[in-house]
């Protein structure tokens, strides 16, 4: 009889066990469409290293703590965290299809390799911050996203729990995007362009060219720099509008030969539009880093020379900021020079708008977070790693503003085809694979359902808990 108690009180214990296994899982759901991450499932130094506490280095917020979390071996020795992106700031209500608003953000986010420099910490809180402050937007042109932002997977050796900007722009309702390009490069290139385009209407169409110049001597001669075209169909109200955006970000040192490279870019870029052969009664808006500074327009100045090869004019600039690059506003950034570099602005053989503004826009975090500044890794570190000899207390979330460009155009000017371009029907458009979204506009890898493994567990849960009932019955005959 002692025997049998004994078996009874250990089979008590594991079920007791599983049952608070159950809550633990339980507790480690999220809100349907969330993204989130496990912090600790990453194969590196970091692997198993988690704690509560460190989701809100990355702007995230703290869901559960559990060992076994992740796609990775459960931990023998610590534990692993589930982060969550924040809540969801409403867009605003859609402005009439003839007005459309481009945001251009160069998000500083370079391979760990080349430098460090915080780059989780500051791009998984981007879109939030951003949206914080303009709820209006229609389209986002993304420069140096070379890795994808956030928890992307930076390295094809390296496995690791994910969530990419990608992921944030879905919850937020930006469901269209574009490839990044260069995606698809070629060697001598090592890494692609850093530009993408993200979209809250449908991408009907999309396109890129890869430079061919660029300073040999540079880090540029090894990206596939180019121009990335996206064309936005904005749909409201029964009323359509095509749209055709075209981001780059044109090479980034100084000196006449780097002049002489941007002019050549910027004449690549508009050779793109010209094969597009696109509709002169369709709008063409360029957003990039052209890193020509606004402020030196005079005749035959590298400014004046790019736009010229663009065949482009600068809206009317608004707004408290004067420079897109401030190294004495920007905490991010080091030094005392300021310029303007980062541009929205329209083709002047096409479709004039009505009224036009670009605006600076400073997305940033509420409060101070520490980021490491230097190191010599091809992996992220953080600032209480040993491998970080500089550490820097930040708000700002990359060494450029972001710019707003508004355009509105005549209602009447309502385009919906344009010649030598397919374009799809927007009633049976389907975002990308890379993007395929359910009714309610979320990826299905960043859902949690009540299918599959969730439902197996409540199942468990349930019988589990069935028998842990039943086996306190028979001990309270056995034992008392």
């Amino acid at each position: 009889m002692a025997v049998f108690r004994k078996a009874l009180l250990l089979v008590f214990a594991f079920i007791t066990s599983m049952i608070i296994h159950c809550d633990a899982d339980q507790d480690c759901q999220i809100p349907e469409g969330t993204p989130s991450v496990w912090l600790g499932d990453e194969d590196d130094v970091t692997y198993c290293e988690a704690d509560s506490s460190q989701c809100s280095n990355f702007g995230l917020v703290f869901v559960c703590e559990d060992p076994s979390g992740g796609s990775l071996e459960p931990c023998i020795n610590g534990t692993k965290v589930l982060c969550s992106s924040p809540d969801v700031i409403p867009l605003a209500d859609p402005t009439p299809s003839s007005e459309l608003s481009v945001v251009i953000y160069n998000i500083w986010e370079l391979r760990y390799l080349y430098y460090q420099n915080g780059q989780r910490e500051r791009t998984c809180r981007i879109l939030h911050e951003l949206l914080r402050l303009r709820q209006d937007i229609d389209v986002i042109v993304f420069n140096e996203a070379f890795m994808g932002g956030c928890f992307s997977k930076f390295n094809s050796t390296v496995e690791m729990s994910t969530l990419t900007i990608r992921d944030i722009l879905v919850q937020h309702g930006f469901i269209y995007h574009s490839k990044t390009v260069g995606e698809e490069r070629e060697l001598p290139k090592f890494e692609n362009g850093g530009v993408f385009i993200a979209s809250r209407w449908p991408i009907v169409a999309e396109d890129e060219t890869i430079y061919t110049d660029a300073v040999k001597t540079t880090a540029d001669a090894l990206s596939a720099k180019g121009a990335k075209y996206a064309r936005v169909l904005k749909s409201v109200d029964g009323s359509n509008r095509h749209y055709n955006i075209f981001g780059t970000h044109l090479q980034a040192s100084k000196g006449v030969n780097a002049d002489r490279v941007r002019v050549n870019q910027a004449t690549e870029m508009h050779d793109l539009v010209v094969n597009l052969t696109l509709s002169s009664h369709e709008p063409v808006i360029y957003a990039g880093d052209l890193n020509a500074n606004y402020y030196d327009k005079e005749p035959r100045s590298n400014t004046a020379n790019i736009l010229e090869a663009l065949h482009a004019v600068v809206p009317l600039i608004i707004g408290e900021l004067n420079y897109t690059t401030d190294g004495l506003l920007n905490d991010a950034r080091d030094g005392d020079s300021a310029s303007y570099k980062d541009y929205v602005i329209y083709h002047d053989d096409y479709l004039h708008p009505i009224a036009a503004s670009q605006e600076i826009l400073r997305p940033r975090a509420s409060e101070f977070f520490e980021v490491c500044m230097e190191a010599i890794s091809p992996f992220p570190t953080y600032p209480d790693s040993n491998r970080c000899r500089r550490s820097q207390n930040i708000t700002d979330l990359a060494d450029h503003f972001a710019v707003i460009g508004v355009y509105k155009f005549d209602n009447k000017m309502i385009t919906t085809e344009s010649s030598g371009l397919e374009t799809t029907n927007p009633d049976t458009l389907e975002p990308s694979e890379s993007d395929e979204t359910t009714e309610s506009g979320v990826s299905p890898s960043t859902m949690t359902t009540e299918s599959g493994a969730t439902s197996q567990t409540r199942l468990l849960c349930m019988t589990t808990f069935f028998f842990s009932i039943l086996s306190a019955i028979v001990l309270k005959e056995y034992l008392c």
